[in-house]
């Protein structure tokens, strides 16, 4: 009877383990389910072959800033380029006998790389090449803004994003969808913002509104971000410290030039933004607490729809895109290993990684894990990143490498 008994109870044990194993292993298959694809490149070019040269001395673009330095036009070609340096001063009025921007189209299974054009600049315009929605394609070189016979690469229509008289810092956003180009400068002389809307046909100017200086200089506007319908956000920061008063952060909003309207960010300091046609994404890092917010989603009537909670992240600045139909967003995280997340110092970097979501649920459907190299990250960490219109391939530039992700769910 012993026997017997001891026999019932092994097999009610084994039922019992089997059972939990089957639960585990259904659990793990519902994670793998739904764990993002891990991509790796399916093919890379280096723009070495198109005279790509490692740059001896890293320039800060002190005048201006364009953060797309990576472009697809509407036939799946990749677009980018890269300046010649001559060690000499050039005085910003006499570009041609200083630098060349020199613009590249990576094209082909495998890609090749070929100089189409190029146009004069200095060493402290920022450089970039961009395309509009229905495929134009323009040029940032010596603080102007070119629009491009694709035909001929001559020409059509210029203009100048700095006026040398203010002693400006201008910023060129362009909004999801490629719809709107948007010039802001703020004066560093008047401490005035304007913001200029350009047609990307013609280059000429459809609203330029200024905004008066802020009350003191403890006022700070970090990202402004744009949508195709002329909204736009950005973000405020008032860093008055005080014995009853810490720091304060709100975006206003606006459309065109309409006066802004304040909306206090929700549980979050949001350091970017996406204004898409229905909705808004705001992004922040996650910093210490396990519960905080890393995307939060309204739609334009204030409603929050979607919430992402941060995984333990610091996201780079500018180096967030969507796609032309808005379906993706790519996201470049930096994981710390020590140190304060606001200091630039690679070796605090412990791991990096590009993010993809849907942006209709907002889940994380793809991740691509890169290189740290330490002290190196500033030359050969991610510089740029850009989806093809239809979101299916991620391009991303390090350096003088540029890898193709295809295949993005």
């Amino acid at each position: 009877m012993a026997t017997i008994r001891c026999s019932r109870i092994s097999g009610v044990a084994w039922i019992t383990v089997a059972f939990v194993i089957g639960i585990v292993n259904a659990v793990s298959e519902a994670q793998t389910k739904n764990a993002p694809a891990l991509l790796l490149p399916t093919r890379s070019i280096s723009l070495k072959t198109c005279g790509w040269e490692l740059e001896h001395q890293l320039f800060v673009h002190s005048t201006g800033y364009v953060p797309l330095s990576l472009a697809f036009d509407h036939q799946g070609n990749l677009w980018t380029g890269y300046t010649t340096k001559l060690f000499k001063l050039v005085p910003r009025a006499k570009p041609e006998s200083g630098e060349q921007y020199n613009i590249v189209e990576l094209s082909g299974s495998p890609a090749k790389c070929t100089v189409r054009l190029n146009r004069p600049t200095t060493v402290s315009s920022p450089v970039a090449i961009l395309f509009s929605n229905k495929g134009n394609m323009l040029a940032v070189a010596n603080d102007q803004l070119h629009l491009i016979d694709q035909n001929g690469f001559k020409d059509q229509a210029v203009f100048d994003l700095l006026r040398p008289s203010d002693h400006e810092y201008y910023r060129l956003s362009q909004s999801p969808g490629r719809k709107s180009l948007v010039v802001v400068i703020d004066g560093h002389v008047t401490a005035e913002s304007s913001y200029t809307w350009l047609d990307l046909d013609t280059l000429n100017i459809i609203h330029r509104c200024t905004y008066p200086p802020a009350p003191d200089y403890h006022h700070f506007t970090y990202f402004r971000s744009f949508a195709g319908d002329g909204r736009f956000a950005e973000l405020d920061y008032d860093n008055t410290y005080t014995n009853t008063q810490r720091a304060t952060y709100w975006v206003a909003e606006g459309k065109y030039c309409s006066e802004k309207t304040k909306v206090p960010p929700e549980q979050m300091q949001p350091i970017d933004a996406l204004l898409f046609d229905r909705e808004t994404a705001f992004f922040s890092n996650n910093r210490s607490d396990d519960n905080a917010r890393s995307i939060v989603v309204y739609d334009q009537d204030g409603s929050l729809i979607h919430v992402v909670s941060a995984q333990d992240r610091e996201v780079k600045e500018d180096l967030i895109t969507v796609s032309e139909d808005g379906t993706r967003v790519a996201v470049v995280i930096d994981t710390m290993a020590g140190g304060m997340p606001s200091l630039d110092i690679g070796d605090h970097v412990g791991s990096r990684r590009v993010d993809i979501f849907d942006t209709e649920t907002w889940t994380r459907t793809a991740q691509i894990e890169l290189p740290v190299t330490g002290k190196t990250e500033l030359t050969s960490g991610p510089t740029a990143l850009a989806f093809t219109p239809d979101g299916k391939t991620l391009a991303i530039r390090m350096a003088d490498l540029v890898q193709f992700y295809d295949g993005i769910p």
